[in-house]
């Protein structure tokens, strides 16, 4: 999937460059995202929102972006630039880089996914700043899944259900929501990855960006990581104001999960196709079960 003639000739008025050669990239599972050449030899990145159902419900995704790019842009290498923003479509730079899935290689770069997380943590949100709070994605009521531990999951609906912790609400730094290895690309020569895919960013508790990261380590590499995970990135926020992690963060996480079947589709299109649904559905379980073992 391409860009519309539209779309190139409104990127190319709002940069003043001609597009010569457009490429479709990995990844754009709720978005068309690709790679545009222009004709001085540099490239940039344009995510496009086609479905304009999704853009009625979410009128701030492109604005959640470039807000986001906006706020880190004295960070790098962090985050790509922003380039230009318009009506469901948004520009920005290409950072170097690839991405690293592989057990191993990845179990080398914990601490440095959790520097990069503390990174974003750090960055405050003012209060102008035009995105939506965050908000649990969990669905009301929430079931258990129709493939897992059925007593297991009712447990961690009841635990769920006793609220969001204490100051949930009442924080306001910088989230991206969607931290995980898929998300990090990594150089050579940059210690630390760049986080991409920035179209859920919103203000809130800095222990909200945790679960999801968590879950996805757990079933890429296993339960240990994603522990090692939040052992350093408290490590590094100590002070902070938030250092005690309370496991609810993690069953919103992992009950965001159960609402439909498991797809493995996005790691066996970057080459995790060892992830098969009943070995992803055990290690979640295994995750659940130590995250429940904390109460």
């Amino acid at each position: 999937m391409g860009l519309t003639p539209a779309t190139v000739a409104w990127l190319e008025a709002e940069i003043g460059r001609r597009v010569v050669a457009v490429e479709p990239l990995v990844g754009g599972i709720s978005s068309t995202v690709v790679r545009c050449v222009l004709d001085d030899g540099n490239r940039v990145i344009v995510r496009l929102i086609e479905d304009r159902e999704w853009l009625a419900r979410e009128p701030l995704l492109i604005t959640q972006e470039a807000t986001a790019l906006t706020l880190l842009a004295r960070r790098p290498p962090i985050t790509p630039s922003l380039v230009a923003a318009g009506d469901g479509v948004l520009a920005m730079t290409e950072v170097p880089g690839r991405l690293i899935v592989e057990a191993d290689a990845l179990a080398e770069r914990i601490r440095a996914m959790a520097e990069a997380a503390a990174l974003i943590a750090a960055t405050p949100v003012p209060s102008t700043a035009p995105l939506m709070p965050w908000r649990s994605w969990v669905s009301k009521p929430p079931q258990p899944p129709t493939w897992g531990h059925r007593a297991r999951w009712q447990d961690a609906i009841q635990r769920h259900s006793c609220g969001s912790p204490s100051g949930a609400d009442a924080t306001s730094v910088l989230l991206h929501r969607d931290v995980h290895p898929l998300n990090l690309l990594w150089s050579e020569d940059q210690r630390l990855p760049a986080v991409v895919d920035w179209i859920n960013a919103c203000p809130g508790h800095p222990h909200a960006e945790l679960g999801h990261c968590r879950w996805n380590l757990a079933v890429l590499i296993g339960v240990e990581a994603a522990d090692r995970f939040l052992h350093h990135y408290l490590e590094l926020t100590a002070g902070a104001g938030a250092s005690d992690y309370d496991p609810w963060w993690d069953l919103d996480s992992l009950l965001d999960k159960a609402d439909g079947p498991i797809d493995v589709a996005g790691w066996h299109a970057v080459g995790r196709t060892d992830l098969t649904p009943d070995l992803v559905i055990q290690r979640t379980e295994r995750f659940l079960e130590s995250v429940l073992a904390q109460y």
